[in-house]
Parts: structure tokens; sequence; C-alpha cells
């Protein structure tokens, strides 16, 4: 009996002690799942640094990336606020800190990530839709690259129009004038090797007759010319610069 009696006393003693030490050690740091902003905080941050913050935003694009000198990643957004008016925007993904802004942009629909030569973080290439067929009769695809220098400003290190087509007429420039001209490029961009970009363009030109007020349904092809554009990585100036332009002969 006086056995039970110790080895209970000691089962309690232990117990005590235990919530002794867990009710006065120290406390652990809860992690705070609200902490981060979402993603409807980070675009109202970049459109009121951009002064834009009475627009809507109409679409959003996304890409996380190792794009700037600071450390860790940052979350680079595509904002459209409307026809023709979009911007991209770096933020830190840890803390969802603002770093950056690019200059105005058309509407940005396609975001991803480049390798650039001797730089150990990523290029952002970025499509660009360019809309201007209401009174302006022309429309453009812009291919861009662009880089996050050491003060996290948007660089930009190539552009060049991936698809175009534009309309005018004659009259518009001269009275006596009778045709309508229609221009349509279509390029293709390859890379042949690392710091290379190769441009494949062909430009395609029509005419036809007709009333300057009402555009014509079709047109005549007048012409087709095609070249290829070779761009290089310079080091010095850290973009790509065209280094060669050759005609390419269409096959018969």
């Amino acid at each position: 009996m006086r056995r039970k009696s110790s080895l209970f006393f000691g089962l309690v003693t232990l117990l005590v002690a235990a919530v002794y030490i867990f009710l006065n050690a120290p406390s652990l740091p809860a992690f705070n799942f609200q902490q981060l902003p979402d993603e409807g905080e980070l675009v109202r941050r970049a459109l009121q640094a951009k002064g834009w913050e009475t627009l809507t935003p109409t679409s959003v694009l996304r890409l996380e990336i190792d794009a700037s000198p600071l450390d860790g990643e940052e979350i680079i957004l595509g904002i459209n606020a409307g026809k023709n008016k979009g911007f991209l925007a770096g933020l830190q993904k840890a803390d969802g800190r603002l770093i950056g802004l690019s200059k105005d942009l058309a509407s940005v629909t396609r975001l991803s990530a480049v390798d650039l030569p001797g730089i150990a973080q990523k290029g952002i290439s970025v499509e660009e839709y360019y809309d201007n067929r209401t009174g302006g009769f022309e429309e453009t695809t812009w291919k861009r690259i662009f880089r996050l220098d050491k003060n996290n400003a948007f660089q930009q290190v190539f552009s060049h129009v991936q698809k175009s087509e534009y309309f005018w007429h004659d009259a518009w420039d001269r009275p006596d004038g009778i045709y309508w001209h229609r221009v349509k490029e279509e390029n293709h961009f390859s890379v042949p090797g690392p710091g290379v970009i190769v441009v494949d363009r062909t430009v395609s030109r029509y005419k036809v007759p007709g009333d300057p007020k009402k555009m014509p349904t079709q047109y005549n092809l007048e012409s087709v010319e095609k070249e290829k554009v070779r761009f290089e990585w310079n080091a010095a100036s850290l973009r790509f610069v065209e280094t060669a332009r050759e005609p390419v002969q269409s096959k018969a």
C-alpha cells in the first residue's frame, strides 16, 4: 500500500511539473495566413502608384519569377484598365511590396519568363496588343522583353512588331486619289542560340480602287516582301540590337 501511494505521488509530481513547464515556456509566434495581401490588394497598390486608382481593372496577368536583384522571387502583374491602357507592376512575393512600374503599354495579353545572357535574373517577355481599328484603321501586336535593373526599374531590352494590319485611302492625302491600301505584316520569332533572336518578316501589300468613305471587303495583292532580321545581345548596353537584315527570295 505504501508503494502504491509513493508511485501515485510521483506521477502527480511529474504532471504538475509538466504543466508548470508548459505554462511558462516561451510562446511560439503563430503564422498569420492573412498577413500577405491578396491579388486584389496588389493590383490596388499598383494602380494607386500609377495614378490610375479611379480606373477598374479589366484583366490581370500574373507571373512569378526571379526578375530582380533583390532576394527571393517577384510577382509580375500585367494590369489592363481599359482599351489600350495597360502596364506592368513588380512586387516582392514575400510581402507584396511594390518595387517597380513599367511605362504605359497598350493591352498586355501574355507574360512569360526568358533567359538573358550573363544576367542571373530572368527577363519578362510581354505580348502587347494595340487596337486602333475605330478611326485609325490599325491593329498591331508587339513582342517586347523587359528586365528589372539594379534600381528595380523596368528596362526594355527588345521590341518588335509581331503582327500588324492597317488601311488608308489615297484621298486622305490628295483629293484625286482613288485607291484603298492595306498592309499586313506577319512575323515569326526564333531563338537559334543564346543571346540571338531572329525575326522572319513577311509584309504583304494590297490595293483596290474605291469610295474613300466606304472600306472595301476585298483587295488585290500587289506585292509580298520577305526578310530575315537578326538581333544579338549586347553586353555593354544590356539589350538586343539589330546586327543583320537580308531579303529572302520567295519560292516560285
